[in-house]
């Protein structure tokens, strides 16, 4: 059996493939597969990834229509024949040892996800104890909780070794959403996990850019954060973890606070979304259960919101709006 399959999605990422594939060519383990799904690409990127599959026979290229990355993952975890899968984004590349390393303690200690830190600016790391197996009560009694209140960010696919099998034995396949699949993909996945092993190394790089998805402004983002956070309370009633509600919310208020600015200066219609947005139930709750917040500008319009004076919380967004877009201007 072939030991790692790596799964790359592929769409429009001509500039930045070629990089990506050649971090896996130079890897110091040799024994992977490299399945790229050209998501309906319409530039070279689909001859890009042949031309690299007549050159090594471990790669595969799948063409298909553009049906959206978790598609496209699918089908790779579909096609995969390793003991364990990796998923990279196209635009990524990663540490010239990053198989090696990872493999080792997958195989040495039989954990099912092997971790490693993501090299950003600033660099993502997480706030979990290295270098030791961390079994189910850990990831269900302090992990969890630690995700929830912003504490431990786990929610990218990548920097992750997974054992294959918990994907067959358990069924579990990206959804189709617009943003957050890699995060409803583990919150799903992390409940069946026996162990886990952290490496404290960046041997993976996150490229930011500004056309990737992740950048662009998405209308119906508020809904899906709602849906998250309804997810996110089922796990929490059904293994009945501890967790700081306050902290949580506080976290949330902020990012659809900024969400909000952001909204106003994108957005031509922004109007009716805002109203729907602050007359949400789920947020007036997460306003009213929340710490302080630390900017002055924001806890008065939390405060404002709080108290239903809604037209004022309105006007002072909308100037936030237009400060920050007039200053990048």
């Amino acid at each position: 059996m072939i030991k790692i399959s790596i799964i790359i999605p592929v769409y429009n990422a001509e500039r930045y493939i070629v990089r990506c594939i050649e971090s896996i060519l130079c890897q110091t383990f040799s024994d992977w597969e490299l399945i790229l799904i050209n998501d309906g690409s319409t530039d070279a990127s689909g001859r890009i990834c042949d031309e690299f599959a007549i050159e090594d026979d471990r790669i595969v290229v799948i063409h298909q229509d553009n049906h959206g990355v978790s598609c496209a993952r699918n089908l790779g975890m579909k096609l995969a024949k390793g003991k364990y899968l990796l998923f990279i984004d196209a635009d990524d590349y990663i540490d010239i040892k990053m198989l090696e390393k990872m493999l080792y303690p997958a195989e040495t200690y039989d954990v099912d996800i092997v971790l490693c830190d993501i090299e950003i600016s600033p660099s993502i790391k997480l706030d979990i104890p290295i270098n030791k197996i961390l079994e189910h009560d850990f990831i269900m009694g302090i992990l969890y909780p630690l995700w929830f209140n912003g504490g431990c960010n786990l929610n990218s696919v990548c920097a992750k070794l997974y054992r294959r099998e918990m994907f067959l034995h358990h069924e579990i396949w990206f959804e189709n959403r617009k943003r957050g699949e890699d995060w409803l993909f583990n919150i799903t996945l992390f409940q069946y996990v026996r162990s886990i092993y952290y490496i404290p190394l960046p041997l993976y790089t996150y490229v930011r850019h500004a056309d990737s998805a992740m950048a662009a402004f998405l209308p119906e983002q508020f809904d899906l954060w709602i849906e998250n956070r309804r997810i996110w309370y089922n796990i929490i009633q059904k293994y009945g973890l501890s967790v700081d509600y306050e902290s949580s919310n506080t976290q949330w208020v902020k990012k659809v606070l900024c969400y909000l600015i952001l909204m106003i200066s994108q957005d031509s219609q922004y109007q009716k979304k805002l109203y729907h947005i602050l007359h949400s139930a789920e947020f007036h709750t997460a306003c009213l259960n929340s710490y302080r917040i630390e900017s002055v500008s924001f806890q008065i319009v939390k405060i404002l919101i709080t108290h239903n004076r809604l037209t004022e919380a309105i006007f002072l967004l909308k100037l936030m709006s237009w400060w920050i877009y007039k200053r990048k201007k």
